[in-house]
């Protein structure tokens, strides 16, 4: 009896959970019905209910405390009634809530949550301002609420049982053993791991349930390699190779240039009328392709902001979990501002938003820039800003007040300069080039990217510094990466040019090359000598194996020969195919599995194999002997 009343006073939160799980599946499912196929959604819904029930009975934990703790007389009194009515109020409005929340989550990446709405959770300011600048809130508000009006009006009536039978302190303890084994079941035997039923990355994410995938990102965002991933001795037998310094000799005498690097927010090369015939969105970007040395299969290494500013900054492949810029110990590192700075050029961090946000602004001042962020710009140049930062406008005009007088110091100058506005809420200036403001949504966002960028360059023809400067434009990551294979390569295609009128001739570069390369080769062409620990490569090299990384927070792949060889936990591997079909671990090549793995079990060891070292007497040496 004492079991049965306890169920009673269950089924309608059970109910209502469940209900709600389903709409969310439902909604995902008819959002990418045409990638699913019938029995990837029978896999799916069958997983998703193991995992909702594991998630209820850790989410209706204080509840049950609540009732094995009231003493027995007190069950169904005037209090009781009361408390149980709120709880379910503030339960039905969560779980509703939720709907709200993984809709916007899954419209911006196609997955249910990870560590990525975990680490946002850390910015409430530029979170919460985000969500009011992009979506109706007051009317999503009214919405939630009246859906929690009618939960309740259902389900007021049998929240409580009408009797209360005896129970003893026994009965409670055997619900409570009961309970507790269930709830501890569902921590600690399903595993976030349990989703991938298919071969298919949206089933998968389907088949989770976003609150559990939420929690287990907490426990899961930082991920040692050697204990989740297999090992450079798990299939050679050995140690895995030291990875000393090598000396970079430049095949060309050093230009002190100046540089500038632009990572474009979410630019991916599907935008651009050179990769899509019928995409007009970036006249600007589509012609300094034409005038600049054009790498035309440039891939992202993540897909998020900090790993494109990790790839570009320490040419390093990414490590599972949390990127380089948000790890503790990432002071001191072998770094892109570091070789400059071993040159006396003055290296400036510049971002239009506030530096706080994802730990950039300790990141690149710990590793040899100067941080010019939103705090140090005047009212006078700011015309509009959004929760993300200044528009790419007041951005680009604050890097020309920089160089203008970074120029007169009489040493060169290296800007990593990173752009906001092609972000959600897509919101900019008004009256630029017939660009909507309201509701124009990402290809707005893209449109006025690419104008701001054009204006950014007129503007700068007109500077004396502008013919000794070389510009690199690369985007950070692409608009999403997800699809129906978890690594799509397509999805990580970004466009990448070095763009440098009477220095550097035009041309484009057809090699598959990675984020990683861009640094090395940008080195290379200034005639820059050095002792390195990058892992890119010079794409201009005849020697140059042509192959990019591409990783999301835990699966890390290779791209070569339009296949993706991959390693992911539990001590899996594999391989993707372009298409986006999955092939058996037995026909995985020895050779592309050492690779993939001596290069990301390598790279996950940063903290001990990318320290900082000098490079000015190395490259001293090496001119006086070309010389």
């Amino acid at each position: 009896m004492a079991l049965q009343y306890f169920a009673r006073r269950l089924a309608p939160s059970f109910v209502v959970f469940i209900l709600v799980q389903f709409v969310i599946r439902l909604i995902f499912t008819v959002w990418t019905f045409q990638n699913l196929g019938f029995a990837n959604i029978v896999k799916s819904y069958a997983t998703g209910i193991v995992f909702d029930l594991a998630t209820y009975s850790l989410f209706i934990l204080p509840y049950i405390a609540y009732l094995l703790v009231l003493p027995t007389r007190w069950l169904n009194t005037r209090l009781d009634r009361i408390a149980t009515h709120i709880c379910f109020v503030i339960f039905a409005g969560m779980v509703i809530f939720d709907i709200a929340s993984e809709y916007a989550f899954w419209q911006e990446f196609a997955v249910r949550f990870n560590f990525i709405a975990v680490d946002y959770l850390v910015y409430a300011r530029e979170v919460l301002g985000n969500i009011w600048e992009s979506y109706p809130i007051v009317p999503l508000t009214l919405g939630i609420l009246t859906l929690v009006g009618i939960a309740y009006y259902f389900f007021k009536d049998t929240l409580l049982p009408t009797q209360v039978p005896n129970i003893t302190l026994q009965s409670k303890a055997s619900v409570l053993v009961g309970f507790l084994c269930l709830a501890f079941g569902g921590f600690y035997a399903v595993s976030l791991d349990f989703k991938n039923v298919t071969d298919n990355n949206y089933a998968n994410e389907i088949a989770a349930n976003g609150i559990y995938s939420l929690f287990s990102a907490f426990r899961n965002n930082e991920l040692a390699y050697k204990k989740f991933y297999i090992t450079y001795e798990d299939i050679t037998h050995s140690d895995l190779p030291a990875t000393p310094p090598r000396l970079v000799r430049a095949a060309r005498p050093e230009m002190r240039k100046n540089v500038i690097f632009i990572v474009m927010e979410s630019m991916s090369a599907a935008y651009m009328n050179r990769y899509r015939s019928n995409a007009d969105f970036t006249p600007n970007l589509d012609a300094l392709a034409v005038q600049s040395l054009n790498f035309s299969n440039m891939y992202a290494t993540g897909t998020r902001t900090v790993r494109g500013l990790e790839a570009l900054t320490l040419s390093i492949p990414s490590s599972p979990g949390r990127s380089i810029v948000k790890r503790p110990g990432n002071e001191n590192l072998f770094s892109l501002g570091e070789v400059f700075h071993d040159r006396n050029y003055h290296n400036k961090f510049i971002y239009g938003g506030y530096g706080y946000f994802d730990n950039m602004n300790y990141f690149f001042e710990n590793n040899g820039f100067d941080v010019v962020d939103r705090v140090d710009m005047s009212d006078d140049e700011i015309t509009f800003s959004n929760v993300w930062g200044v528009a790419d406008e007041n951005l680009f005009a604050k890097v020309i007040t920089e160089a203008r007088a970074d120029s007169q110091t009489g040493n060169p100058f290296m800007y990593m300069v990173m752009t906001t506005s092609n972000h959600r809420p897509y919101t900019f200036p008004e009256n630029n080039a017939g660009i909507p403001t309201e509701g124009g949504g990402r290809i707005a966002g893209v449109r006025y990217a690419d104008y701001a960028i054009g204006k950014f360059f007129e503007s700068a023809k007109r500077e004396p510094w502008f013919e000794n400067t070389v510009f690199v434009i690369v985007a950070d990551h692409t608009a999403g990466a997800a699809g129906k294979s978890s690594l799509p390569p397509g999805r990580y295609h970004i466009p990448a040019m070095i763009y440098a009128p009477g220095m550097i001739a035009p041309r484009e570069v057809e090699k598959v090359a990675s984020q990683i390369d861009l640094p090395v080769t940008l080195l290379s062409l200034l005639g820059f000598s050095y002792k390195s620990e990058f892992y890119g490569q010079d794409i201009l090299d005849e020697a140059f194996a042509e192959r990019a990384f591409i990783a999301t927070h835990q699966k890390l792949g290779i791209l070569a020969d339009d296949k993706v060889t991959f390693v992911e936990p539990v001590k899996k591997y594999g391989i993707e195919t372009a298409s986006g079909d999955v092939m058996a671990a037995s026909e995985v090549e020895p050779k592309s599995l050492t690779d993939v793995v001596l290069s990301y079990e390598s790279a996950s060891q940063w903290k001990r194999n990318h320290k900082k070292l000098a490079t000015t007497l190395i490259g001293a040496v090496t001119s006086s002997l070309q010389q």
